[in-house]
């Protein structure tokens, strides 16, 4: 589930001091580098390994996703981003004590519950102020009853009339464009 920026922000904030200070060090940027530069990355994989770490450090990813996201983020083979997730739990996560991590997953969970229940939809109409949602404009249906009513009233010599063809605006009525029809 991709999270707005506002509640990362709100993750980031909450975050124990344990957790907050190993994911704000130049320590942690130089050995995620490190681990990338073993794995060969290139610079688009670095910036998206760095940011699953992240995810992993917030406790937005879980331990059992993070391999896998690193895997489709890092277009990389299972084997790799396992070993990437491995390298990654025995540098920077061990760092931080199992049960801050699991703490702060469920401190996670609830927020972005709460966060996300107050968020509207994006496919919602707005509603400006004053207005209620069911508000709609009333739109009156013409009666086709009536109308058929009047139509057999018409002569039939008004109605051939009305159905014949407008005038073509091609020379000799004829359109160059089209097939003849009949004799080949």
């Amino acid at each position: 589930m991709p999270y707005s920026k506002e509640i990362i922000r709100k993750i980031y904030q909450s975050l124990p001091e344990v957790i907050a200070q190993v994911t704000a060090t130049p320590e942690t940027a130089s050995i995620n580098d490190g681990i990338a530069k073993t794995y060969g990355l290139n610079r688009e994989q670095r910036l998206e390994m760095g940011d699953e770490v992240t995810m992993r450090l917030l406790s937005i990813t879980s331990d059992r996703a993070f391999a896998t996201n690193l895997e489709t983020r890092l277009k990389v083979s299972s084997e790799v981003a396992q070993k990437i997730a491995n390298d990654v739990k025995n540098q920077v996560l061990s760092k931080i004590p199992e049960k801050a991590l699991i703490e702060q997953e469920g401190v996670v969970h609830n927020m972005v519950k709460d966060l996300s229940e107050n968020i509207a939809p994006a496919n919602l109409p707005m509603v400006e102020k004053g207005e209620t949602a069911h508000e709609v404009p009333h739109v009156e249906i013409p009666n086709t009853k009536k109308q058929e009513a009047n139509n057999i009233q018409t002569s039939k010599e008004e109605r051939v009339q009305t159905t014949q063809p407008a005038k073509s605006a091609y020379a000799n009525g004829q359109d160059p464009y089209r097939e003849p029809f009949g004799n080949h």
